[in-house]
């Protein structure tokens, strides 16, 4: 039994040598501009909750959780049968501009500030695109595989 285990250990190690690894990286493309449209801007005030949960059992437990979801911060307390929960969501900002590849959304504060009272504006977008590449290194040489689009990474929006 102990011979079939360390044979096949062996035969998994060979395998994996011959056939090599193939290596997946990230690239990205050369600056690139496009035209587009300020559509629309997004605001969401930040926001507090908080509500109390009667459970139907009392172990006469005190029990604090916190933890955080993206920005929102909840916070959860039991003492004995009450639950009591607490959520903490930040304002958001966000700004839409529509370009030919769709609709682009940027979620920065800033560009939510520059594009205040000029949706429908006409903006130069700077982006580069984002590509998830997969190589195979053979006898010492590097081999390109596959090469997908997988984002667009925005640089910078400009008023024109």
């Amino acid at each position: 039994m102990k011979c079939s285990i360390v044979t096949a250990l062996v035969a998994v190690v060979f395998i994996f040598l011959i056939a090599g690894c193939d290596e997946v990286v990230t690239e990205y493309s050369g600056e690139l501009t496009e035209n587009g449209v300020v559509s629309e801007l997004l605001y969401s005030p930040s926001r507090h909750e908080t509500s109390i949960d009667t459970l139907g059992y009392d172990d006469s437990v005190v029990d604090i959780n916190q933890g955080n979801i993206g920005k929102n911060t909840i916070t959860q307390v039991q003492v004995g049968k009450l639950r009591v929960n607490s959520t903490t969501i930040p304002e958001q900002f966000g700004v839409v501009i529509k370009c030919q590849h769709g609709k682009l959304t940027t979620m920065k504060k800033r560009m939510y500030d520059r594009f205040i009272n000029k949706e429908g504006s006409a903006v130069t977008i700077t982006y580069r695109e984002v590509y998830r590449a997969t190589y195979k290194n053979e006898n010492n040489e590097r081999k390109l595989l596959d090469r997908v689009l997988v984002d667009r990474d925005l640089l910078d929006v400009t008023l024109k």
